[in-house]
């Protein structure tokens, strides 16, 4: 079976042509305008094969389907002209030419595969596109931005995520700093919806995004906290502080009083990545090396499963083209890299009039 590529006029070689009394003498001097050409499209959707070209005349000149002898060819093969037209689908297909009063019937099967897949495996393009249709059969929902896909987390390890209060921002909910388990940071926050709330001498929370306006038992003009310039001991009251942030300077090293004692945070405790997730970018190189980096394997013995993977298909299709293959009167064989083992076989049969090309199976 012969590939072509979809929806691209092409010049095959059909043949050879041999009379029709012996069957084997070549015919080099037939009359084009004798010769009747079909072309069948197979599908694998139950239905009919359409008819592509049926029973039309040879012509070698001025029409689409042109049928001409090989120039300086002896062995009696021509070259037939197919139209885009003919080949604008994916799947199998069987050309028959005949001649009744002068040959015996010249038989083909192709493979029609879509452009992507026939430019990669004869190496027009590297790597070969990828195009998500689906997740796990489910349709996927169209970007906004073209090649750049969409994310919409709907679990953490398993656990279904809370719906945000605004569509589009992710909430989240922080735990600890370094597994700082003996630091009472952060604490559940007083008010839903909190950041992070610091309870210090009776302080009944700070919202880091409220600064601006905090309870009383702590006072804190700026708006904006730099975790690098937190206090670096206090002694007290909290209340007994108070000013700018920015005039403190220094490492969190203790602190007293009302609170009792906090020590060993630091800022580069507090100074860590709460959340993380890939870019786009950082997708498309993981994506760009699983094509251009990762190997696979070729399919071993065995024969080749209705259902699997686009990774097996496409596994079978490149083995079948690049390893060493053989072909009997009855017997198609396809073999290992080890070029001596059989690891798929098909039977083949022509009893003049069809031409038989059996379902794959296994070898040897």
């Amino acid at each position: 079976m012969e590939f072509l590529r979809s929806n691209t006029a092409v010049l095959v070689a059909v043949g050879p042509f041999y009379d029709k009394t012996d069957g084997v003498t070549i015919e080099t001097a037939l009359t084009i305008t004798n010769e009747r050409i079909t072309l069948i499209a197979e599908t694998d959707a139950g239905s009919a094969p359409t008819l592509i070209l049926d029973n039309i005349t040879g012509a070698t000149a001025a029409t689409a389907n042109d049928l001409n002898y090989i120039t300086a060819g002896d062995s009696g093969m021509m070259q037939l002209e197919l139209a885009a037209a003919d080949v604008n689908r994916v799947g199998r297909m069987k050309l028959q030419i005949t001649d009744a009063a002068n040959h015996v019937p010249v038989f083909h099967s192709y493979f029609v595969l879509p452009q992507a897949i026939f430019d990669w495996l004869t190496g027009v393009i590297v790597p070969l596109p990828a195009n998500v249709t689906t997740w796990l059969g489910t349709a996927a929902a169209t970007p906004t931005v073209a090649g750049v896909p969409e994310v919409d987390p709907t679990h953490w390890n398993g656990t279904a995520v809370s719906t945000p209060a605004t569509a589009g921002i992710p909430e989240v909910n922080v735990k600890n700093f370094n597994n700082l388990a003996a630091v009472a940071l952060p604490l559940v926050p007083t008010t839903a919806g909190r950041t992070l709330d610091v309870s210090v001498g009776g302080e009944a929370g700070l919202d880091w995004a409220n600064v601006g306006s905090p309870t009383t038992a702590l006072n804190l003009s700026a708006t904006n906290i730099d975790v690098d310039q937190i206090v670096a001991s206090v002694s007290g009251a909290v209340g007994s502080v108070t000013g700018a942030v920015g005039s403190v300077t220094g490492a969190v090293g203790s602190v007293t009083g009302a609170v009792g004692s906090v020590t060993g945070l630091t800022a580069s405790n507090l100074d860590a990545t709460i959340t993380s997730r890939a870019t786009p970018a950082q997708v498309n190189t993981e994506v760009l090396d699983v094509l251009n980096v990762d190997t696979f394997a070729e399919p071993g013995q065995g024969a080749p499963a209705a259902t699997t993977t686009l990774v097996g298909k496409l596994g079978y299709l490149y083995k079948f083209l690049r390893n060493r293959k053989t072909q009997t009167s009855t017997t198609l064989s396809v073999f290992a890299d080890d070029a001596t083992t059989v690891d798929q076989k098909a039977t083949i049969s022509d009893n003049g009039t069809t031409y038989d090309h059996g379902e794959v199976a296994t070898g040897p």
